[in-house]
């Protein structure tokens, strides 16, 4: 299988015929989608690249905290070629915030930090049911069983 060198993909790809609208019309038939080409490349590296973004939780002694949706602190890492390029601590206090109001406001709370950090898998020990669904759902990765020393503990999870 040869690669096509950037440059020469073309710009739009017609990706078939539909009936129109208006079957009066002169040919009967539309064109039924135009795609930009280099966008969907563009979009599938992206989507496909090796950096991926991992939040865990932690303790303040650096160890995975085993209560995901009582966590006080995350850690968001960026991972790229099996290395952590940014860790960055978030104090959330969901010990405190997870009993105050019901758990689908729980779980919106933790879909909202989810989506702001652009978080693309999931590092911890335990999680429960309602939250599995809902990483499912979000299209989150989650990847469970991590124990010990928390940076440790995404390289891991992530070369397994």
């Amino acid at each position: 299988m040869s690669v096509v060198p950037r440059e020469r993909l073309p710009v739009r790809w017609f990706t078939g015929l539909s009936p129109k609208v208006n079957p009066s019309g002169p040919s009967g038939y539309r064109i039924a989608t135009c795609v930009d080409v280099r966008r969907v490349v563009d979009a599938l590296e992206a989507r496909y690249a090796t950096d991926v973004i991992v939040c865990a939780p932690v303790t303040p002694d650096g160890k995975i905290d085993p209560r995901w949706g009582k966590a006080d602190w995350l850690a968001v890492a960026n991972v790229a070629d099996g290395a952590v390029t940014s860790w960055e601590l978030v104090e959330v206090s969901w010990s405190q915030l997870h009993d105050e109001g019901s758990s689908a406001r729980h779980h919106a709370r933790v879909a909202r930090f989810l989506l702001d950090h652009q978080i693309e898998a999931v590092i911890a020990d335990h999680v429960g049911d309602g939250m599995v669904r809902m990483l499912s759902t979000m299209k989150i990765q989650l990847l469970t069983g991590a124990q010990g020393d928390a940076r440790s503990a995404v390289l891991t999870a992530l070369a397994a």
